[in-house]
């Protein structure tokens, strides 16, 4: 935690400058709002800065409960000609796309992962590396593993063996 004094104007700057200091995110309020201990009030917003990246799916995780169906992917992104493991991904599918996902995945199961190495995740469903999806997520883990990912969306026309982990460039300005 950085504590930063009052931004009262500029609102979008500081996000900014948050950004590009790899902060997590700002905390944004109502300036007459009270701190409220041990609760979440309306007038303090944490505002998130997340990244977004396009990974393909190789595979899935059985769930639990409502979720028994679909747990998480199981995703990765192209390192040279082979596919890297880049973790998983549970958060941010409704019922009706896991649904779905799972339908999907179901016809393109095979036997062995395409991941090298292959991790240990007990369970795993594999299936060929089609179907490319966009997350978003907070941060990259020392292992190359997507940290706090959720789910936003298929990406419907993106070759699969075009999805790389995406690194930040500096520019000149």
């Amino acid at each position: 935690v950085r504590y930063a004094s009052h931004v009262e104007a500029d609102g979008r700057a500081f996000t900014e400058a948050a950004r590009s200091q790899d902060l997590e995110g700002i905390v944004a309020k109502l300036r007459r709002s009270p701190y409220e201990p041990g609760r979440r009030a309306r007038s303090w917003l944490k505002i998130k800065l997340r990244r977004e990246q396009e990974v393909v799916v190789v595979g899935w995780l059985d769930g639990q409960g409502t979720h028994r169906d679909l747990g998480s992917l199981i995703v990765a992104v192209r390192s040279g000609d082979r596919w890297a493991h880049a973790g998983q991904v549970g958060s941010g599918i409704n019922t009706r796309t896991r649904r779905e996902l799972r339908a999907t995945l179901e016809g393109l199961e095979r036997d062995a992962s395409v991941l090298e190495p292959v991790p240990h995740l007990k369970g795993a469903h594999w299936v060929e590396p089609k179907l490319v999806i966009r997350v978003e997520f907070a941060d990259w883990t020392a292992e190359d593993l997507l940290r706090q990912a959720a789910f936003k969306g298929l990406e419907v026309g993106k070759a699969p063996t075009a999805v790389r982990r995406e690194r930040a460039v500096e520019t000149k300005v």
